[in-house]
């Protein structure tokens, strides 16, 4: 029922709790983009105030017209931009690949990798502290140059811009380009961007990898990545100041002496400090291929090797092998470096603390983070300002979960043994994830991504404190929107209400500036978990729901969802209902579109019996009943029957059956 006097109710209530978010951390996860979409490949970056920026690739518009949207949560896990993810670019065409990082004002910039055109272009756009677009609609092209430009990265400039670097394929090799933007998108250096390497790999050839940039804190950047200039993969390193000059050695730093067949692989970095970097990598072992060992190196702020030419190695040995290797610089002998190995026993978290000079500090190929016999990875690290870190991991000990543990600058765990329980599926759920920020008091962020539908993947994050307490509400638990058959239905859990307490459900159809109240009940005692399911749900429409808390004079959201779509049908005749039948039965049928329909009955003989329906129809979804007369008015026999429903050109038919 539409809101009528009650509108005016409505409204007041949006304003008396205006000032409240939409959200805030749930016991299973905040949702950060609350529509039915496939959501994925998404990022993560601090904003700088305590919360974090996303991004990712949206479907929403189908598996051929993938796009950008971005969300920002503060760290109370209040949701902040349109609940349904603000749209970053919404272009024709695929885009892919979106890298987020904050302008340093409540707002970031985001580039991707963009087929608008038919080629791969870089595009940018900078969200402002409210979510919405500051530049171009659906973004700015940063390099108008011929050829693929492939796999952008960025850097914040410290000055509201930023440094965007990328694969290039102008010239038929496979080089590494790079462009500042400032703060209103325009670019600072040559037209096309400045060339920092020439790897001399061709397109034919096509094996790179990834560049990968960190702030060189003085307004420039430094980058690494691998290349085949050498037959086999090495890893390469460049320093680019603020106006795009590259101040290491002519086409980049080679990192190790490494001439051999051994293979290099993934690479990171973190800034030193002093305009200099130390980098992780991974090296292909001797004795079988598949296996890796882990190796770091530094590099000064003037592009000198620090540590062993050959590189330091973290963790060697030919029983195993290593992956996702990070290091964190938290000051010049404090250098801690995190990965994931897989040891006889099981897979693992490790990690080693270098002091400047590389040599390690701790035992040999490094101490594990969590004993739990379980199997631990993707290791996530952020520093708790004390001088330790907290490490965040994707962890199989039941169904599957993240889990995290805080070490302090000697290597010491300062939480439980086993790690602390962040987020436990109750049942198995595809997962993916963790990613992970500070929260700028010694904390973190986390976010993952889970198909708890069973079809598509949602954005979820929470949050660990540097005591490693998870916040939760106090009243909400939490709360799921999922499509069921074409329906809408929404589940909320609470702590515990008042007998005097309701619940009422608003919803707000795309295009339609009010919430109409759709429902309202009573909380019933002793019970958490309540639901709703809105059965008059149109096929292909949008919808925005709100449930609101009553107790007395007092009202309050429990949750506001953004747009929800439901799947819109092809041209459907369903079964009639009921069948077999006496006297009467119903029929539904579903138009997709406004067109002319017939609705005829038929029997056995394909004799004509009556016509129900004749003329032009609204698209959606019709009820006609029967009740077993022929056009003359007279009951016709038991029997089967025939009824068939013509719309335009198509012609669709089922049998139904009346008891005499």
């Amino acid at each position: 029922m539409r809101i009528s006097a009650a509108v005016g109710y409505a409204l007041l209530l949006v304003i008396v709790i205006s000032g409240l978010s939409s959200a805030q951390w749930l016991e299973s996860g905040t949702v950060i983009c609350e529509h039915t979409g496939n959501q994925r490949f998404h990022v993560m970056s601090s904003d700088s105030m305590g919360g974090a920026l996303f991004s990712w690739m949206d479907y929403r518009h189908g598996d051929s017209n993938i796009d950008i949207y971005a969300q920002r949560i503060d760290g109370d896990g209040c949701v902040l931009w349109d609940s349904a993810g603000a749209e970053v670019c919404g272009a024709p065409g695929n885009q892919y690949y979106a890298i987020v990082r904050s302008d340093g004002k409540g707002g970031g910039i985001v580039v991707w990798q963009d087929g608008r055109s038919g080629a791969y272009d870089i595009y940018a756009q900078r969200i402002r502290h409210d979510g919405t677009p500051a530049w171009l609609a659906d973004g700015i092209q940063v390099c108008t140059a011929a050829g693929d430009q492939l796999d952008p990265a960025i850097v914040p400039d410290s000055e509201g811009g930023a440094i965007i670097v990328w694969r290039d394929h102008r010239d038929g090799y496979v080089d590494f380009y790079a462009q500042r933007v400032d703060s209103s998108g325009v670019g600072l250096w040559a037209d096309g961007g400045v060339k920092f390497c020439a790897s001399g790999v061709t397109e034919l050839e096509y094996s790179y990898g990834l560049p990968v940039p960190a702030p060189d804190g003085s307004g420039g950047a430094i980058v690494v990545w691998r290349d085949r200039r050498y037959v086999y993969h090495y890893v390469y390193a460049q320093r680019i100041d603020g106006h795009g000059n590259s101040l290491w050695t002519e086409n980049v730093v080679k990192l190790t002496t490494n001439m051999t067949d051994n293979e290099e692989g993934d690479c990171s970095l973190a800034p030193d400090g002093t305009g200099g970097a130390v980098f992780v990598w991974l090296v292909e072992g001797e004795e079988m291929s598949s296996r890796h060992d882990l190796y770091a190196q530094r590099v000064r702020a003037d592009g000198a090797i620090a540590w062993d030419p050959a590189g330091v190695g973290v963790c060697v040995s030919p029983d195993w092998w290593c992956s996702d290797g990070s290091a964190t610089v938290i000051d010049r002998d404090n250098i801690l470096i995190v990965w994931f190995d897989v040891r006889p026993s099981t897979g693992g978290v490790f990690t080693q603390k270098l002091d400047s000079l590389g040599t390690a500090q701790w035992v040999e190929n490094g101490l594990s983070v969590c004993d739990y016999p379980s199997t631990h990875g993707s290791p996530r690290t952020v520093v708790d300002g004390e001088g330790g870190v907290v490490i965040a991991w994707f962890d199989d000990r039941s169904t599957q979960g993240i889990f995290a543990q805080r070490l302090n600058a000697d290597g010491d765990r300062l939480w439980t043994p086993e790690g602390v329980n962040v987020y436990l599926q109750d049942e198995w759920k595809d997962m993916g994830g963790p990613l992970m920020v500070t929260d700028g008091i010694g904390g973190g962020l986390i976010s993952w991504v889970e198909r708890r539908d069973g079809y598509n993947y949602w954005i979820y994050a929470k949050r660990i404190m540097i005591d490693g307490e998870v916040p939760v509400p106090t009243f909400l638990q939490e709360h799921h929107i999922r499509l069921e058959e074409g329906r809408i239905l929404l589940e909320w859990t609470i702590s515990g209400a008042s007998a005097d307490g309701i619940f009422s459900i608003f919803r707000q159809p795309s295009g339609v500036e009010t919430f109409a109240e759709a429902s309202r009940f009573s909380v019933i005692p002793g019970i958490l978990q309540y639901e709703y399911l809105d059965e008059s749900c149109e096929p292909g429409a949008e919808y925005r729901y709100r449930v609101v808390y009553e107790e007395g004079q007092q009202s309050h959201i429990l949750f506001e969802t953004g747009l929800l779509g439901v799947p819109a049908l092809p041209l459907t005749l369903y079964q009639n209902r009921p069948n077999p039948f006496n006297p009467s039965t119903t029929i539904e049928y579903y138009l997709p579109e406004r067109i002319p329909v017939s609705l005829d009955v038929y029997d056995v003989g394909g004799r004509h019996i009556v016509r129900l329906a004749n003329g032009m129809h609204e698209s959606g979804l019709h009820t006609i009943a029967w009740n077993g007369l022929d056009a003359a008015g007279r009951a016709v026999a038991g029997g089967v029957y025939f009824y068939s429903l013509r719309a335009g050109k198509r012609v669709l038919t089922r049998k139904m059956i009346i008891l005499r």
